[in-house]
């Protein structure tokens, strides 16, 4: 019966509503770890597209949920949250919200790992132009 219920919510996160609303989610209490870090997946991947396609108002949305979510139930799991971050701080950089994305861009440079330096330095690329961006010539 879980299960059930879960894919149908998963189908709807995926799908979004009979409105084209996206609808928020809270995984139930007897979620499993490997079941929320599936939805959080699928609806990062889904906001990627969003983003990717152009329905940046969509993504927006998504992001945000899944940036709760990761904060929420995968806090500990910090490469991740990390990359959530980076892709949230890309999307703000699309629409113009160049603030808001530095402060995604520096939770994510917070956050990642260290010796992954191709991760690191594609972060500190994406601030270095967004501060450019907005004409932050000292920073």
């Amino acid at each position: 019966m879980r299960k059930c219920i879960l894919y149908g919510i998963i189908f709807i996160l995926i799908t979004g509503n009979i409105n084209g609303n996206i609808p928020f989610y809270s995984p139930p209490g007897d979620t499993t770890r490997q079941q929320a870090d599936s939805i959080m997946r699928k609806i990062h991947l889904k906001a990627f597209r969003e983003s990717d396609s152009g329905r940046y108002e969509k993504a927006e949305i998504l992001y945000r949920e899944v940036v709760r979510l990761k904060e929420t139930y995968a806090a500990d799991d910090t490469s991740r949250l990390a990359n959530v971050y980076g892709n949230y701080a890309t999307l703000l950089n699309k629409v113009w919200k160049y603030d808001e994305s530095i402060f995604y861009c520096d939770r994510a440079l917070e956050l990642a790992n260290k010796s992954d330096l191709d991760e690191y330095r594609n972060l500190l690329i994406k601030k270095g132009n967004l501060l450019l961006l907005i004409k932050d010539y000292s920073s």
